[in-house]
């Protein structure tokens, strides 16, 4: 039962949950979380009436007290959002004390339908309980019931279990075969025993035992008997038998009905049952029978005799030949059929359906072992009966004990269908609040949700995109009319694989006016239920065609409905027959119910993906837009990429630019505003443009370039934060005399650059860094310079390249160093991509990357570093600085 109320507690998300049955008094069977009787609270606890209390009450004992207690009096389900605000429980003592804050609770009810209990979740807290978590809480009670009623049987069982152990050891039977032609009486030890004869006393004929028969009783014995062989009858007798040594007792002793209490017993009662049984040609063959004894019980009926006819545990008994020679008035019940119609018959002809089963097999191993066998077994129509049966050994027959365990089959198979279907709609559950997209929807539905309903196919249908269903409830529009249009309205409907392709193919895309039951379902937001293969030809001429493509004969399709309004329909479609019983028909509910929820989660986050990838789109098309062809300087060849993010909600501020400016200079930069949407593309194209427009004009050293433009950054307003590397590659006379060129750059914040030597020979320039761009103007910049050989390559990018979610950035730019090293031989181009390759294809940021390489000068460019391209105004090829041509 605790597993029970954790699984309602779990699937409707509470703190607490309970299981109650309800008599004359409360008793909790189940629980889960804390309870307001577990521990004690002040009078009127928080929120209770009585503000803060300084005594301890405890839980009152009177039922009216409880909110189980209305709800089981209602006989419905019973939400409660604020129990301290609703008249209704606000005075109940788990309401006063504080433990109660919010409340839902359903009847439970026993297989007859009778209120036994009830089923809630609670919260210490107010809760807005959902329209369908009743629902849920409703197949919570069901298991809860099955489970109880299971128990009570088992109750039962045990003490008929013990009553049949008893029975057993109590019986104490001796048992008996006379064979008529040869006169040669067949008994066992106890018949033995009772008689006051041994083995070695008994010589095997019927006058070792009349003789010890008391002399009163031998003859009426003797004549019960004849009688039974003369009618081929029953048998049927009580006398006293003689113990050995001792003489008949005086006429008065013999009147009694047993003997004194102060003297040794010489006497004991005897009660014997048989039948004769006739042989081939109908006359009497041999005689049957049991003893027992009757000392103790002489009153009424014989000891042995009560406990067979009337204990409830059903009895009977076979001899050597499996022909039946008694049984009680329990077994009488259990088989439907009176002793007189029975006794003398073979046990296989009478009861046919038990050859080539358990049956057979166990009574057979009985026997064939000579020990008692203990199984369970159905036996069918017209019995119709589970039983629970001993087979016992009994002389040279077999003793059947059995108890008719109908009643507690069938609530075990109540508790496990229950359990199955509470275990069914929590992995359901649990499945579709995994699903990310339809396609994953319709895969649970079909994988998780329709076997659990014994379907052999189904199908999800949902409004074709950008035409508004608005359907509402039990409200039929005209067969495809369209609120404000004259279009057909139409649904986009996905079936399992299991109905083949060529059916999924053909029903992918109905009108609502079709004469379907989705159809009906989604134009009137009621469920559509088709038992049958004729109910379907009944529906429509079109019906008849989708039974025929999809092999199922039933459907049952049922509106999405989430607050009112259709968002779609699921059916279900069985290959057999189906009733739509009323247990049927709650789980059908309770599955569209989770259904609709989950696909109101999709929508909602395909609309989220679709204006995500809206506003991505368009910073993505910002940024390209300002991603400039680049110059080709002399001997230096230049490569740019950007890759943008794998999440379109990543893509944000990475840039990077390349130009030339009147100091005969290339200028190279890179950068990153903080944060990724559009807002960060549109600060990232102005920080750009102002940088671009203040190197060109101030024809100055990097640091003072950016100096420049953290004040223009302020006085424009432009608000951004932004991470950069403004570099300038220079020659001076010094520098070409010896084919050598100066890297000269300053770091705002930013990943340092990669030099790959011409040897092959990677690494990071790594200078002091200066604070970020925008975080005010008196950040104090600083320029770092570098030699750059002949056939040196430098890289610039963004963190998108190197960063991986939880990995330390160390790790990252060594990885692109090893990487570097590895293909440092390739072409510019070829380097650019195989970075990328390597490196970005799994990037959750986007990635910016500008390469330069410096070719020798002492020989003609090189064909992959393409043709120059050189601004026609740029004539100087020597740095100009500040204080040789001043700013005008």
């Amino acid at each position: 039962m605790d597993a029970l109320a954790g699984w309602a507690a779990q699937l409707l998300g509470t703190t607490s949950a309970r299981i109650a049955l309800l008599s004359d008094i409360h008793t909790r069977v189940g629980a889960a979380g804390p309870q307001p009787e577990d521990t004690t609270h002040a009078p009127g606890g928080p929120g209770g009436p009585g503000g803060p209390g300084t005594a301890n009450e405890a839980a009152p004992e009177e039922l009216v007290e409880w909110l189980c207690t209305q709800t089981a009096a209602s006989g419905e389900a019973l939400a409660i959002a604020d129990a301290r605000a609703d008249e209704r429980v606000s005075g109940l003592w788990p309401v006063t004390v504080g433990a109660v804050g919010s409340y839902l609770g359903v009847p439970m009810r026993d297989l007859a339908g009778n209120v036994v209990g009830a089923v809630c979740v609670l919260e210490p807290v107010a809760h807005e309980w959902g329209e369908h978590d009743a629902a849920v809480l409703v197949q919570v009670a069901a298991a809860a019931a099955a489970e109880l009623e299971l128990s009570a049987l088992e109750d039962e069982r045990a003490d008929d279990r013990a009553l049949l152990d008893l029975t057993i050891t109590a019986a104490e039977l001796g048992t008996f075969d006379l064979d008529l032609a040869s006169g040669e009486l067949s008994v066992n030890d106890r018949l033995l025993e009772l008689s006051g004869l041994t083995r070695n006393s008994f010589s095997g004929a019927s006058d070792d035992v009349y003789a010890h028969i008391h002399p009163d009783d031998r003859d009426a014995t003797i004549a019960a008997v004849q009688a039974a062989l003369d009618s081929i009858g029953a048998y049927s007798a009580q006398y006293r038998i003689l113990a050995p040594g001792t003489e008949a007792p005086t006429a008065d002793a013999a009147a009694t009905d047993a003997p004194t209490t102060d003297a040794p017993t010489t006497v004991r009662w005897l009660a014997a049952q048989g039948a004769t049984r006739p042989g081939l040609d109908g006359r009497p063959a041999r005689l049957l029978g049991a003893v027992y004894d009757i000392t103790s019980v002489r009153a009424a009926a014989t000891r042995t005799e009560a406990i067979l006819e009337h204990m409830a545990v059903g009895y009977l008994l076979m001899d050597a030949d499996w022909v039946i020679t008694y049984l009680n008035t329990e077994a009488e019940r259990v088989v439907g059929s009176p002793s007189r119609e029975l006794l003398g018959r073979s046990f296989w002809a009478a009861f046919p359906a038990t050859v080539d089963t358990v049956f057979e097999d166990s009574y057979r191993r009985a026997v064939a072992e000579q020990a008692a066998v203990v199984f369970d077994a159905y036996y069918p129509a017209p019995l119709n009966v589970w039983v629970e049966v001993r087979a016992v050994p009994e002389g040279e027959g077999l003793a059947l004990y059995f108890i008719d365990i109908t009643a507690r089959q069938h609530a075990l198979q109540a508790r496990d269908l229950a359990a199955r279907r509470l275990q069914g709609i929590a992995r359901f559950t649990l499945a579709l609040g995994r699903a990310q997209s339809i396609t994953d929807l319709v895969r649970t539905v079909t994988e998780d949700g329709l076997p659990e309903l014994g379907c052999n196919g189904g199908a999800i249908a949902t409004f074709e995109p950008n035409v508004e269903p608005n359907v509402e409830p039990n409200v039929e529009p005209k067969h495809g009319s369209q609120p404000g249009s004259g279009a057909e309205r139409m649904l986009l409907s996905h079936l399992a694989a299991s109905y083949g392709q060529d059916a999924q193919a053909s029903y992918a895309r109905l009108p609502l006016s079709a004469a379907l039951p989705v159809a009906e379902a989604a134009r009137t937001a009621r469920a559509v239920l088709v038992p049958d293969e004729e109910a379907c030809r009944a529906y429509s001429p079109q019906m008849a065609q989708v039974v025929a493509d999809t092999g199922s004969v039933a459907f049952a399709s049922l509106p999405l409905e989430i607050g009112g309004h259709v968002l779609g329909v699921v059916t279900a479609g069985w290959g057999e027959p189906q009733s739509f019983d009323a247990d049927q028909l709650s789980l059908l509910d309770t599955f569209a119910a989770q259904l609709a929820q989950a696909l109101q989660r999709l929508n909602a986050l395909e609309a989220e993906r679709a204006s995500a990838a809206k506003v991505a789109g368009m910073a993505e098309a910002l940024q390209r837009s300002l991603l400039t062809e680049l110059p080709e300087p002399d001997h230096l060849e230049l490569v740019a990429r950007y890759v943008a993010a794998a999440d379109e909600a990543q893509v944000g501020g990475d840039w990077y630019d390349a130009f030339m400016v009147r100091d005969g200079s290339t200028c190279l930069t890179i950068g990153d505003v903080t944060g990724h949407d559009q807002v960060a593309a549109v600060q990232m194209a102005q920080v750009r443009n102002v940088l671009r427009g203040i190197a060109h004009a101030v024809v100055d050293p990097p640091a003072t370039i950016l100096h420049a433009l953290d004040w223009a950054l302020r006085d424009l307003a432009v608000g951004a934060l932004a991470t950069a590397v403004l570099a300038k590659i220079e020659q001076g006379p010094e520098d070409a005399a010896h084919g050598l060129r100066t890297l000269r750059w300053s770091n705002a914040g930013h990943i340092s650059p990669l030099l790959i030597h011409p040897d092959g020979h990677a690494e990071l320039l790594t200078r002091p860094s200066d604070l970020l761009l925008g975080l005010g103007v008196d950040v104090e910049r600083h320029d770092h310079t570098q030699q750059l050989r002949p056939g040196s390559t430098v890289l610039m990018f963004t963190d998108g390249l190197v960063e991986r979610r939880g990995e330390d950035l160390d790790i990252g730019l060594a990885r692109l160093v090893a990487a570097a090293e590895e293909l440092a031989h390739l072409p510019l181009q070829r380097l650019c991509d195989e970075l990328l390759h390597r490196l970005a294809e799994d990037s959750e940021d986007d990635v910016a990357l500008l390469a330069v390489r410096a070719h020798p000068e002492n020989r003609p460019r090189p064909t992959e570093a393409g043709p120059n391209k050189l601004p026609t105004d740029l004539t100087r090829t020597t740095p100009v600085f500040p204080e040789e041509t001043p700013l005008s």
